[in-house]
């Protein structure tokens, strides 16, 4: 139990440590615009012209338009740690909660089930993908992995979505 509880208190306190420090990374790029001046809306935001780059994936299942780039940033912080995944959604839509964060981006519970899917699959962490590549020792093979990885979430990610719009 000591040893347990040990392992837990130094991984919080780490995991907690990064998720902090990125927390604040997430919302200064979220607040400022390339000329480093604050801006009101972070549609307009370093982040948002970032994300904004990702949006086309999310296009197959019907997220698109000006909120998109918000889950196309999550996917983007998440390769980082997955917690950060709602701590991004959080910041970006400064929403205090999930539920007003979903309800914020106006997600159909499809939509939703589908990107969960996507998040859990598509890409280890980074310490995870180093991982990976200390123990295969090839560039190649990590990419192969990384690109099987993201298929794998893409297709899962799709299909989820077609039948969450028949059953729901």
């Amino acid at each position: 139990w000591w040893i347990a509880w040990s392992n837990v208190k130094h991984f919080v306190k780490k995991a907690g440590l990064a998720i902090f420090l990125f927390s604040i990374f997430i919302w200064f790029i979220t607040n400022y615009d390339l000329s480093m001046k604050e801006t009101g809306d972070p549609s307009r935001s370093i982040a948002a012209g970032i994300a904004r780059l990702l949006t086309p994936l999310l296009t197959p299942i019907g997220v698109t338009g000006d909120k998109a780039w918000i889950i196309a940033l999550s996917f983007i912080t998440g390769f980082f740690a997955k917690e950060l995944v709602v701590s991004t959604l959080l910041i970006s839509t400064r929403a205090s909660n999930m539920v007003e964060a979903l309800t914020y981006l106006g997600l159909k519970p499809s939509q939703i089930y589908s990107i969960a899917g996507f998040i859990i699959l598509y890409l280890p962490c980074i310490p995870t993908l180093l991982t990976i590549h200390s123990e295969i020792r090839s560039l190649k093979y990590t990419l192969l992995a990384l690109l099987i990885m993201l298929s794998i979430a893409f297709i899962v990610m799709y299909t989820t979505f077609l039948i969450a719009e028949i059953i729901l």
